[in-house]
């Protein structure tokens, strides 16, 4: 750090420095004027107190039901399975096992999936005898049936699940109680019902994931903690452990094969695979002098927010020896300040250093620095869904979440291999404790060299 500190001073009072191309911008709330010659603006990607979950483990909860029905429920509706290969449809043992089992001798067994429903049910009974079940099932209004009932009854239970999954959280294991005589199944999470009106423990699920969560989709890690959810409490070991053939073609497979399968996949109607998760972010590209420090350090134009990073966007191919930057925070923080340069969609590691700040309304602070890359910068290539003129949230349903992916230390960035120019990203990793979920701070451009 002493370094940049002497960089610092050399560059403030050595005229000829300034003659050599040195620019330091200063924010003028009455100007238009960018501030630095040359750059277009910074995106700039932080997260708010909160954040608004969209549709993803919604849709992805459908997908993973729809895909045990075709395996599992009524394997002749293949259709509407991804899987290159599928269970036999001409063997009745191949049918209806979330609610009976056809065993070895044709007879059929009561023992039903631990996420079952009524076996009476109007339209889609189960059968008594085995020897009707491939042409009863072959009937599309059946398979309607028993398809809409399996979701309606578990999409929420199974989105809850992959949304705690995704937080840490251990999910719930939930209760289920199936009438014959009326044909209702309800799902309780120990006395409250899932399925409420007001889906009262998705809207509480999902709150908790606003205020903690960092991405979201499911990493390798979470995807097991799934496979072994669904092995154990939405089909049970009762099952697993008795009935474990599925008869293929090729020849017979079981439960946790097929799981693999099912679960290597993600939904055709998600802009991202589920397998690779976005940031609970939002991004916003700072394309006026509102980025830049104000005269005698003011900060107050600067909005507190829980930076990850920024991307310099230079107007066109430039060359930068160090940045500058100031950071004022209302609580002590400490940072470790990661500098990238991404080019033909390799990200390398120019600096890292950790600063720590002294909580206060201002102090003027120290200026830190880090260097930029030899040789030029590309003017950066700010287009379509990646463009954000005002601020925008990372997600599903907008499809900007594409260009965005995670650190190791769950740190959003752009994604490097959907970026064909290179650039510069700082990304900043609070070394957080227990005191605060939420850890705003004030990040501010002082100078490029």
């Amino acid at each position: 750090m002493k370094k940049f500190v002497k960089i610092l001073t050399l560059i403030l009072f050595s005229p000829i420095l300034f003659l050599s191309g040195c620019i330091f911008p200063t924010y003028d709330d009455d100007s238009n004027d960018s501030g630095v010659e040359g750059i277009a603006g910074y995106k700039v990607c932080y997260k708010n107190e909160t954040y608004t979950l969209d549709n993803t483990f919604e849709l992805y909860s459908q997908f993973v039901l729809q895909e045990l029905y075709v395996n599992f429920g009524v394997v002749s509706d293949q259709n509407k399975s991804l899987l290159s290969e599928h269970p036999l449809s001409t063997n009745p043992k191949n049918y209806d096992r979330i609610r009976v089992q056809v065993l070895e001798d044709d007879s059929i067994s009561n023992t039903a999936w631990k996420w079952t429903f009524a076996r009476s049910l109007l339209g889609a009974e189960s059968l008594t005898e085995s020897t009707e079940t491939v042409e009863y099932y072959s009937s599309q209004v059946r398979q309607e049936i028993y398809l809409n009932e399996f979701l309606n009854t578990y999409t929420t239970a199974l989105e809850i699940v992959c949304i705690q999954i995704a937080m840490g959280e251990t999910p719930y294991t939930y209760t289920i109680q199936t009438s014959e005589t009326t044909q209702n199944t309800s799902v309780f999470a120990g006395t409250v019902e899932v399925n409420d009106q007001d889906k009262t423990l998705l809207q509480e699920v999902k709150t908790r994931f606003s205020q903690t969560a960092d991405y979201v989709g499911l990493t390798a890690e979470n995807i097991e903690t799934l496979k072994s959810y669904i092995l154990t409490n939405i089909i049970g070991d009762t099952i697993t452990n008795t009935y474990n053939k599925i008869y293929f073609q090729t020849g017979v497979k079981t439960y946790q094969n097929i799981l693999d399968s099912i679960l290597a996949l993600s939904p055709s109607t998600l802009s991202k695979s589920i397998l690779t998760p976005y940031p609970t972010a939002y991004v916003k590209d700072i394309t006026d002098s509102s980025f830049n420090l104000g005269k005698d350090d003011d900060f107050s134009h600067i909005q507190s927010l829980e930076y990850q990073s920024f991307v310099i966007m230079p107007s066109e191919e430039s060359s930068f020896g160090l940045l500058m930057f100031k950071i004022e925070s209302e609580y002590d923080i400490s940072i470790t300040i990661h500098t990238y340069f991404v080019e033909n969609n390799t990200r390398t590691t120019l600096e890292t250093q950790t600063v720590s700040i002294t909580g206060s309304s201002h102090i003027p602070g120290e200026t830190f620095a880090t260097n930029m890359p030899l040789g030029t910068i590309d003017e950066f290539e700010n287009a379509g869904t990646l463009k954000a003129d005002s601020e925008k949230i990372i997600n599903n349903q907008n499809g900007n979440n594409i260009y965005y992916t995670q650190t190791d230390s769950n740190i959003a960035v752009l994604d490097e291999n959907k970026i064909s120019n290179n650039y510069v990203e700082i990304a900043f990793e609070i070394n957080k404790t227990t005191d605060r979920e939420y850890w705003p701070f004030k990040v501010a451009i002082q100078g490029f060299m």
